[in-house]
C-alpha cells in the first residue's frame, strides 16, 4: 500500500478537502510539521479560517443598574499571535477568509491587559509596530493618527490590532467583531476613511470583504451607526448584520453641549443587499431588552435610501424602558414601509419586529403608524414576518408572497387566515407560519371557538380546503398525544394543518421552561 505522504498532491487535497477546517485546527498544524510536502497542502487551510477558541461568558443581567455585559473577556493571545503570524507569512494571510473577533476593548472593565498573561515578548511587539508603517497611504495630516495606532498596538488595543490584521488579508469576505460603544479611530482609517492612494488609485483593503457583523460590547450604551458608517463602505459588501445598534437623529456625541451628530449618507452609494439590524439576543435576564437595537425614521430612512439594492431587510428593536433611547421615537411600522419603498422592486424577504406591543401602547397609544399599509406593490417579495397588530390586510399582501409568517398572535388571527384562504389574492403563497414565541395549543383552540384542539384543527383544514396553503404553528405538548402531560415540562410540538387534514409532530427533546 501507498504511503500516504507520497499520494498525488490532487489526491491529497481531494481527501483534505473533506475535514472541516474549523474544528480540525490541531490536525492540520499536526500534519504541518510531518513534511514540507504536507505543509504545503495544509497550512493555507490552517489560515482559512480565524476564530476565537471559545464563546465568551455572558453576563446574566439582573437589574437595571448591572450595566456590565460580560463576566470576562475573550482572551486577546490569539488575535495578537495570529495576526503576528500573518506578518511573516504572507501567502498564508492571502488564504484567509473569515475572521470572527469576540474580545473587545472596555477601559470600565479591564483598565489592564489582565487575562493575556504572558505580556508578548519585544520583538513580536516591534514586528507589530513595524507592520504599521507599511499600512499606506499616510499622508502628513495622518501622522499623529498613526503614532495614537502605534501606541494603541504596544497596549495591546483589539481594534488596533484588528485593523493591523485586516490590512494584511487582501481576500477577507467574512468578518465578525465585537465593538465597545467608541470604536478607534485606526479601524475606520482603514476600513472607510482612506479609500484610495494619493495618485486616486483604489486602495487594496478589505476590496473582497462580502459579509460584516457587528455586536455590542457594553449593551447599556450600544454603538452608534454615526460611528460605525467606516463599516458600511466596503466595496464588495453585500450583508450587513447589526446587533445592539443605535441610532437617533438628535444624538449629541460629546455630551448635552455637543452638537447634534446626524446620521447622513448619499443615496445608492452602499452596495448592502442584506441589511440586519437586531437584539442582541445573547443577553439574558429581565432586563436584557437593554441591548435593543433602535432607530429613529430619519437615520433609518437615510442608511436604506444609501444602499442599491436591498433584497433582504430585517429589523428587530424596540424602545425598551429606562434605557437610553426613553424619550427618542423608534420607527414604527409606517416609517419602516416608507424607507422600504426606493427598494419596492427588488425586496424578496422583510422581517420586522418593533418589540412588545404591550409597552408601546402603553406610552404611546394605538395609531395607524403601527400598521403595515400595504406591500401589493412589492412584486419580488416572497417572505413576510411582521406581528399580527402590524399586519397589512388580506388584499394588501403582495402576489409573489410565498411564506406569512404572523407572530404575537390574538384573538383576531383566526379570521385574518380564513380571510387570506378566501380571498386567494397571493397565488404563490404555500406556508402560513404563527411564530414570534411558543404558544399554548389552547390559544389555537380559543382563537377557532372550538371546544378541542382537535376540533380547531378540523376547522381550520374546512378553510384551508381547496387550497395549497399549509399553516403550522409549535406550540407546548399537544393533547392529542397526552392529555395528562405537564404543559411546563412536556414536549414542544408542531401542529400541520392543510386542506386534507392535519397531524403533529412532537421531537424527542424535552424542554423545562416555558418561553413567552
Amino acid at each position: 500500500m501507498a504511503k500516504l505522504t507520497d499520494l498525488a498532491l490532487e489526491l491529497l487535497d481531494l481527501i483534505v478537502s473533506f475535514i472541516p477546517s474549523t474544528d480540525h485546527t490541531i490536525l492540520f498544524l499536526n500534519l504541518c510539521r510531518v513534511t514540507k510536502r504536507f505543509r504545503f497542502i495544509f497550512q493555507p487551510r490552517l489560515y482559512y479560517k480565524f476564530a476565537c477558541p471559545h464563546r465568551p461568558p455572558w453576563r446574566n443581567v439582573g437589574s437595571i443598574s448591572d450595566n456590565e455585559a460580560y463576566i470576562g473577556s475573550t482572551p486577546k493571545r490569539p488575535l495578537i499571535t495570529f495576526t503576528h503570524s500573518l506578518i511573516s507569512l504572507p501567502e498564508a494571510a492571502r488564504n484567509v477568509r473569515e475572521i470572527t473577533i469576540e474580545c473587545f476593548d472596555d477601559d470600565y472593565l479591564y483598565g489592564s491587559d489582565e487575562e493575556y498573561i504572558e505580556p508578548p515578548s519585544p520583538k513580536m511587539i516591534d514586528d507589530l509596530t513595524n507592520a504599521v508603517h507599511s499600512v499606506t497611504p499616510f499622508t502628513n495630516p495622518d501622522r499623529q493618527m498613526h503614532a495614537q495606532w502605534v501606541a494603541n498596538i504596544k497596549d495591546l488595543k483589539i481594534t488596533a490590532i484588528t485593523a493591523l490584521l485586516l490590512s494584511r488579508t487582501p481576500n477577507l469576505e467574512y468578518l465578525s467583531i465585537v465593538l465597545d460603544s467608541k470604536p478607534l479611530i485606526e479601524l475606520g482609517y482603514l476600513l472607510g476613511n482612506r479609500t484610495a492612494y494619493p495618485d486616486g488609485s483604489e486602495s487594496p483593503y478589505c476590496r473582497n470583504l462580502k459579509e460584516v457583523k457587528t455586536t455590542c460590547a457594553q449593551f447599556r450604551n450600544g454603538y452608534r451607526l454615526q460611528r460605525v458608517a467606516p463599516l458600511l463602505r466596503f466595496p464588495a459588501l453585500k450583508t450587513f448584520r447589526a446587533e445592539g445598534l443605535l441610532s437617533f437623529s438628535e444624538y449629541k456625541d460629546g455630551g448635552d453641549m455637543a452638537s447634534p451628530n446626524f446620521f447622513d449618507m448619499e443615496s445608492e452609494t452602499l452596495s448592502i443587499s442584506h441589511l440586519e439590524i437586531r437584539t442582541n439576543k445573547r443577553h439574558r435576564g429581565p432586563n436584557s431588552g437593554l441591548c435593543s437595537s433602535s432607530m429613529d425614521a430619519e437615520s433609518l430612512n437615510s442608511l436604506v435610501s444609501a444602499c442599491k439594492s436591498v433584497q433582504t431587510f430585517i429589523y428587530t428593536g424596540e424602545n425598551p424602558p429606562c434605557s437610553v433611547a426613553d424619550g427618542r421615537k423608534q420607527v414604527n411600522a409606517c416609517d419602516i414601509l416608507s424607507a422600504l419603498q426606493s427598494h419596492k422592486n427588488t425586496l424578496e424577504e422583510v422581517t420586522v419586529d418593533l418589540g412588545s406591543m404591550n409597552f408601546r401602547l402603553m406610552e404611546e397609544g394605538f395609531n395607524d403608524g403601527f400598521v403595515f399599509k400595504s406591500f401589493a406593490e412589492f412584486p419580488r417579495l416572497r417572505r413576510l414576518d411582521m406581528a399580527y397588530y402590524s399586519a397589512c390586510g388580506a388584499r394588501h399582501l403582495p402576489a409573489s408572497l410565498e411564506h406569512l409568517i404572523i407572530r404575537d398572535c390574538r384573538s383576531g388571527v383566526f379570521e385574518y387566515i380564513k380571510g387570506v384562504a378566501t380571498l386567494g389574492i397571493p397565488p404563490c403563497l404555500r406556508k402560513i407560519e404563527l411564530g414570534g414565541f411558543i404558544m399554548e395549543y389552547l390559544y389555537f383552540q380559543h382563537w377557532a371557538e372550538a371546544e378541542s384542539l382537535e376540533e380547531a384543527c378540523e376547522k381550520m383544514v374546512s378553510t384551508l380546503k381547496k387550497t395549497k396553503l399549509q399553516l403550522y404553528f409549535t406550540a407546548h405538548h399537544s393533547p392529542l398525544d397526552d392529555p395528562d402531560a405537564n404543559l411546563v415540562c412536556g414536549k414542544r410540538t408542531t401542529v400541520y394543518i392543510d386542506g386534507n387534514g392535519f397531524r403533529t409532530d412532537t421531537p424527542n427533546d424535552i424542554f423545562t421552561e416555558v418561553s413567552w
